[in-house]
């Protein structure tokens, strides 16, 4: 006599096929890249950079590829190696649009597909025993210097404002010295003065002044009222930039102005970090 087919097996049958396909899916199939819905990448003729970033849009103007490889990838300048020389000079413009809001590690995760999808952008993190700072605290108690102090401006309203201004881009930028970061040249120094800064903020800038990682181990949480001055011919970053006949500045050194007036220790280190490589890069991008 012939048997009816078992609707349990099939049902079973049913359920370990959508299951296989969700393992395949975990191990072997990728998820789609997280892009742009458009954009549009142009050489650039060149003026005054800006770089723009929003909740669903990148706007670059006249920005070299550097920057935006450490846009998006996260790492100083001074971790970064293998980029070309013309990477600093040569000038791009992007307008990218995202199909909806986004955070902004995901804004960054787009922009990374668009350096491969249009620049053949190819990379690679390991570690490299590199010369590096650390930054500390030199009192034990953990007194600060006079140029360091807890903030006392509220600067919650500006940043807001920006970001909406970020967001929409209508209207003027919105401005408030007490809330940026001014910087001075003079008489062969440089000064740098903030009413809320961050530590990280901090370190960032010194980090571009002497072209080298800094690990922040100061431990300092919440915003600071910073005031720094240091010697243009002790930082490698403007030693590159000054004219071969210019007088010497005679300004103090990083080290003894951090140690001075922040109360902070400078300590040159080297040991393995997370560096970026640079692969593989095409100065044209491809065709919109």
């Amino acid at each position: 006599m012939r048997r009816r087919p078992r609707p349990i097996v099939v049902a079973a049958m049913g359920a370990f096929c959508v299951l296989s396909g969700m393992v395949q899916g975990q191990r072997g199939v990728s998820s789609p890249e997280p892009g742009f819905e458009v954009a549009s990448v142009r050489i650039a003729a060149g003026g005054r950079s800006s770089l723009r970033i929003g909740r669903d849009r990148i706007i670059a103007t006249n920005v070299s590829l550097t920057t935006l490889v450490l846009r998006a990838y996260g790492y100083p300048r001074s971790r970064v190696v293998g980029l070309p020389a013309w990477a600093d000079s040569a000038l791009f413009d992007i307008d990218a649009k995202s199909s909806a809001e986004a955070s902004p590690d995901e804004i960054d995760a787009m922009l990374r597909t668009l350096l491969r999808q249009r620049f053949r952008l190819e990379v690679e993190r390991i570690k490299r025993d590199v010369e590096f700072y650390v930054l500390s605290v030199i009192d034990p108690d953990g007194k600060l210097g006079a140029g360091l102090r807890p903030s006392t401006t509220d600067c919650s309203l500006f940043r807001e404002e920006f970001e909406r201004w970020n967001r929409t881009r209508v209207g003027p930028v919105p401005s408030d010295p007490n809330c940026q970061t001014q910087t001075e040249w003079k008489a062969g120094t440089v000064v740098i003065r903030d009413r809320a800064a961050t530590v990280a903020g901090l370190v960032r800038v010194l980090s571009t002044w002497i072209e080298r990682p800094i690990v922040d181990e100061t431990g300092l949480a919440g915003e600071y009222e910073v005031e720094i001055e240091a010697g243009q011919d002790t930082l490698p970053f403007y030693m590159r930039r000054r004219p071969l006949d210019a007088p010497p500045s005679g300004g103090p050194s990083l080290v003894s102005a951090l140690r001075e007036h922040l109360g902070l220790r400078l300590e040159a280190q080297k040991g393995p970090l997370d560096v970026l490589v640079v692969k593989s890069v095409e100065r044209v991008p491809t065709a919109n």
